[in-house]
This record gives structure tokens, sequence and C-alpha cells, in this order.
């Protein structure tokens, strides 16, 4: 069967099922790279794609092509006269924030080295709960050399990584690094695993910012709890 582009399926469409207007609904279902660049420790966002997809000009994009269509397909959106509703949601948001952790400090192995940072599988779920890429940088530059590690958390769980196999700069014990496009999935995602208090959450406008959510504290954890009366009188 001859791949279908997505302008010729709704032609197909409208034809075989006599459809006179046609909506074409894009929510938020797709990966968060995918209206976005990476560039030189950097997030680009391409938002010519969308200004060109609502135009409805012909645009180069895998995840609005039916049928194994090669990446190289276009969408043949031109002229169609729809209406098109996009929901971008995390697509945006995802981009929009980092989650910003500590080396704690360095372990060498025979055939891994590992980087353990503060944070954990509780603050960002998705490396370990379905093997998400997160891009990760250090805060600061310092030109050093490229190393293969792994990027671990504290928590004593096997699935308690950030990356695995990673080149990434060879940070040492108290260096930040920045862990990408964790927006839609840190704090969202998060839990109090292992006793850990959520971390903090702080909006950044150029060179402003603001603690918009307190970090939780132990007190937090137990906040709401009450001790049952046939414990209190055993």
């Amino acid at each position: 069967m001859t791949p279908m582009t997505l302008g010729e399926k709704i032609k197909q469409l409208r034809q075989e099922k006599g459809y006179s207007q046609t909506f074409l609904e894009k929510r938020s279902g797709v990966n968060s790279k995918l209206l976005s660049k990476y560039e030189n420790g950097r997030i680009i966002p391409t938002a010519d794609t969308l200004r060109k997809l609502a135009e409805g000009l012909d645009i180069s994009a895998d995840y609005l092509i039916f049928d194994n269509v090669p990446k190289d397909g276009r969408c043949q959106l031109k002229d169609l006269e729809l209406q098109l509703i996009l929901e971008p949601g995390r697509v945006l948001v995802g981009n929009a924030g980092i989650l910003v952790t500590e080396v704690l400090y360095r372990k060498s192995g025979e055939v891994k080295n590992f980087i353990i940072v503060d944070a954990g599988m509780n603050d960002l779920m998705r490396p370990t709960l379905y093997n998400a890429f997160h891009a990760i940088e250090p805060v600061v530059n310092s030109q050093s050399d490229v190393i293969v590690a792994d990027v671990v958390g504290p928590i004593c769980e096997s699935g308690d990584f950030l990356a695995v196999d990673r080149s990434i700069s060879n940070v040492q014990s108290g260096d930040l690094l920045a862990v990408m496009s964790a927006g839609a999935y840190g704090y969202v995602m998060s839990s109090n695993y292992c006793s850990r208090p959520r971390v903090a959450e702080v909006m950044v406008k150029g060179d402003r910012f603001n603690i918009v959510k307190a970090r939780e504290g132990y007190e937090d954890l137990v906040r709401g709890e009450t001790v049952p009366t046939f414990l209190k009188n055993a």
C-alpha cells in the first residue's frame, strides 16, 4: 500500500464519506521535542512551525502523517480549507521548565561512571517510568572534558536515574545541573516516595525570579494524618 499523507487522507475522506467540513485537531500527545530543537545547550522553540501550520502551508511534521510515510514526507495541507484546532499543551509547557539539581559526589567503577545528584526518581519520574530522554547540561559551562556516565539519584532503587550512559560534562561535587524539558513532567508527576519532600517551584523572567510554590518540609509529609484510637490505647 502506498503511504498516504495527511492531506491525501483528508481528500479521501471527503470523497468517500462526503464530508463537507473537516476539522484537524492536534492535541498535546506528542513529544515535547517535536516543536523545538536542542542546540548548543539551549532549547530553541520552532514557533514558525505552528505559524506555518495555521497558514495551511506544507510542513514537515512526522506526527501529522498517516501510514508510515517516510520522515521527509510532507503534509500537503495547503488549499484544503481546514479549520485547525491546536492544543499544544505540554509541547510548550514541557520546554518552559527545567529541574535544577546539585551533584553530591562522583563514583567510578570498573565499567561505569556515576554522577550522584540530589534529585531522584520521585522528582522526575519519566526516565524511570518509560525511559524518557531529558537533556542534562551544567548550569555553569566550565568547558570541561566530556565523559560518559549514569546520572543517578540518592534513592536506594535500581530505577533511580535521570540518564544512563550519557555523554556529559565532567562535573564535580557541588556543581549544578539543569535537566531540560521538565516543565510538564517535574512537579506534577512528583511524589513523596522515601519521605522526600517535593522541591520548590521558581518562576523566572529575565533576571528576575520568584518562588511560586514553597519547598515542602517534613511537617508537610504528616499533615492531615491522625493516629488511630486503637493504637493510642495499645
